[in-house]
């Protein structure tokens, strides 16, 4: 498999940064503009996340008196140049269009779904089909169902789109974002959504995708071909149907997700609290660099990492898994990626050693004469 991103990062979106501080109402503007763009946060001239016509779900009062600070998205920050399988794990941790791109400590652009999307197809990195990938069984409601009902149903179900259904036969597809932004009274409503409908109390058909709209897959066809079809459609979900009945959802989510599953050493990351975990990607990303270098030259099977914390200061241990045994190491600090960067460097000094030993030794191991 292909590991670079050749192309990926030759055209991004432009970056347009507000502070923290600012009114949720100042974001609404640009992203009324380009729906699918993000807006990079800063907070004292750095980067803390981003705003994207999706962080307005949270809404519940006027815009222009909710700050930034009280919505934003603790997002990834994609390092330009990364591989392919770094830049789906960014855009599998989350629900996210578009991502900031960050050449040594500047954001210089955004990298959109889609355009990872393409790079996936074109450089022939996707395997298998819609039906090893999708999310099964589909989450349903009859179109008759209010707006809360619908919304009730996906969040008990754990996802955030319900095929739509009309005597025993798919009507449409509900994303709980149109709902959500459906279910806004006026008075809260920002200058990006378009229609009147304010009650929850509303049936869900008139929100939904309706069926001649709709975007389908079948669950036999390829994950590429689906893709595609994501691409076409410009959409970020197919529904999978058999027969005239929905079996499932694939998401872009899930093709990269399909991507990670084949590319990736397991890390297991545990011990981490509240505050660690808006860490956890960074953290995870220093981890994983760290042990492709190790897999280089060992077969690796995987890397656990567990994490205490105490006071201010982190303990990590790690166990690294390999074909010929186990290798254990700890270290301390009172930064963690500096933590996690001191570990790994004595893991692929003990690991590499020990491989660079035991080569050595077999090299010099006397021969047996032939009789």
């Amino acid at each position: 498999m292909r590991g670079d991103a050749v192309g990926l990062f030759d055209e991004l979106g432009d970056v347009i940064e507000i502070d923290e501080d600012e009114p949720l109402a100042k974001a609404l503007s640009p992203l009324a503009k380009s729906p699918g763009a993000c807006i990079v946060v800063t907070k004292c001239g750095r980067y803390a996340g981003i705003i994207t016509d999706r962080s307005i779900e949270r809404v519940t009062d006027d815009p222009s008196t909710i700050k930034i600070s009280a919505v934003f998205e603790h997002a990834p920050v994609i390092e330009s140049g990364a591989a392919v399988p770094a830049v789906c794990a960014a855009f599998f941790s989350g629900s996210y269009k578009a991502l900031p791109v960050r050449e040594g400590k500047r954001i210089v652009g955004t990298l959109g779904r889609a355009a990872v999307l393409r790079t996936l197809l074109e450089s022939r990195l996707l395997t298998g089909t819609v039906s090893d990938y999708m999310s099964s069984p589909a989450v349903t409601v009859d179109a008759g169902v209010s707006i809360a009902g619908a919304l009730e149903r996906m969040h008990t179900s754990g996802t955030r789109r319900a095929v739509v259904m009309r005597d025993g036969k798919i009507a449409g597809l509900a994303s709980a974002y149109a709902l959500k932004i459906a279910s806004l009274k006026p008075k809260d409503r920002a200058p990006l959504i378009r229609t009147k409908h304010s009650s929850e109390d509303a049936s869900v058909s008139e929100f939904m995708v309706e069926r001649d709209e709709l975007a389908t897959t079948q669950p036999g066809f390829t994950l590429a071909q689906a893709a595609q079809a994501m691409l076409e459609r410009g959409v970020s979900s197919l529904v999978v149907e058999s027969r005239g009945q929905p079996v499932g959802i694939l998401s872009a989510r899930d093709v990269f997700e399909s991507v990670l599953s084949t590319a990736h050493v397991p890390v297991y990351l545990s011990g981490l609290g509240r505050e660690e975990r808006l860490m956890s990607f960074d953290l995870n990303a220093e981890l994983s660099r760290e042990l492709e270098k190790i897999a280089r030259s060992l077969d690796v099977e995987y890397l656990s990492v567990h994490v205490k914390r105490y006071g201010h200061k982190y303990s990590m241990h790690a166990r690294l898994k390999t074909r010929t045994g186990v290798t254990s190491v700890s270290n301390h600090g009172f930064d963690l990626i500096g933590v996690a960067h001191g570990l790994m460097d004595e893991l692929k000094g003990l690991t590499l050693g020990k491989e660079k030993g035991r080569a050595l030794a077999e090299r010099n191991r006397p021969r047996r004469r032939g009789g």
